[in-house]
């Protein structure tokens, strides 16, 4: 079977950014340790690319791999939005990864996995593809954790996410279980229109949502599922931490936001008080805890808690 090329060139982006990572992989050895930095400038070449070729095709809405991916302006939006991150990321670990004396070239291949990861997630118009892109940044960002991988702390740090990220997972992936059991389809399109048919009277429907918000709720460290927050940020390399903050929350923030909307916008009355609930527990629980800490990564991991609450 082969693909449609109006399909591969859709998700152009993510095949440049996948192409680049593996690349890297591949360049890694056979570069000499006097000239690694050639890896972080090609990542930031296919990051450049990348953000033009998205700021091209912005303004049309195109599905592509039977209604699997979308490529509209919201997903535009945050895929810029995302490179630039990514871009501030790889130029912060230039210097830091020499400072630190990280010397894993991987790096920078797993960035740009993580990236792709993300990109899949904002684009994803099924819950399983949404899953997937889950899936792929929070493998990348695993290992990325434990990139110093003769102190403790880094390891304990990627075995924490790791851990707590697969139980999200799971919850995640229990409630998009009994959504297929109600819509027969993980796409949003068809779960919209079960959901409002059925509305949230249907048990599995309101107990499907309510896992889709606690485990997106993990990813994003929304109040009271943050607890893994501070322990990873302060074992993670800075570098790290800084992309986990932002990229990996914009991300998540984007999917769950299309989820929402798409999947359950026609109830939308009767989740936004509990999502507006929460927000506000999480600000306000981010912010106090921030005030009271004396390790400069665990203030910031509460005051990306609070600043998930803003968002």
């Amino acid at each position: 079977m082969t693909l449609p090329l109006d399909d591969l060139l859709t998700i152009l982006p993510e095949l440049l950014v996948v192409g680049a990572a593996c690349l890297l992989l591949v360049a890694d050895p056979i570069t000499p340790p006097a000239r690694k930095d050639i890896l972080a400038w090609m990542s930031l070449g296919t990051l450049g690319i990348c953000f033009v070729v998205t700021a091209m095709s912005m303004g049309e809405r195109v599905f592509a791999f039977s209604h699997l991916v979308v490529v509209d302006p919201y997903a535009s939006f945050w895929k810029l939005l995302l490179y630039f991150v990514s871009g501030l990321t790889v130029l912060l670990s230039i210097t830091y990864l020499k400072e630190e004396a990280i010397d894993l070239a991987e790096y920078y291949g797993f960035v740009l996995l993580s990236l792709a990861g993300m990109m899949i997630m904002v684009s994803g118009a099924d819950l399983l593809v949404i899953y997937l892109g889950i899936e792929l940044m929070s493998i990348s960002l695993y290992v990325m954790a434990g990139f110093k991988r003769f102190e403790a702390r880094s390891i304990e740090s990627s075995a924490k996410y790791f851990i707590l990220g697969s139980f999200s997972s799971g919850i995640l992936l229990y409630g998009i279980s009994l959504l297929y059991g109600v819509a027969g389809s993980t796409r949003l399109g068809e779960l919209a229109s079960a959901v409002d048919a059925r509305g949230l009277n249907d048990p599995l429907i309101l107990l499907g949502l309510m896992l889709l918000i606690v485990g997106f709720g993990f990813k994003v460290a929304a109040v009271p599922f943050h607890m893994w927050t501070p322990d990873v940020y302060q074992g993670a390399p800075t570098s790290v931490t800084a992309f986990m903050a932002v990229a990996s929350k914009a991300a998540s923030f984007g999917a769950f936001l299309r989820v929402l909307l798409e999947g359950f916008g026609g109830v939308k009355p009767n989740w936004n008080g509990l999502i507006l609930g929460v927000c506000i527990v999480t600000l306000i629980v981010g912010n106090i805890v921030a005030i009271v800490q004396t390790n400069v990564k665990r203030m910031l991991a509460y005051s990306s808690i609070a600043h998930a609450g803003y968002a």
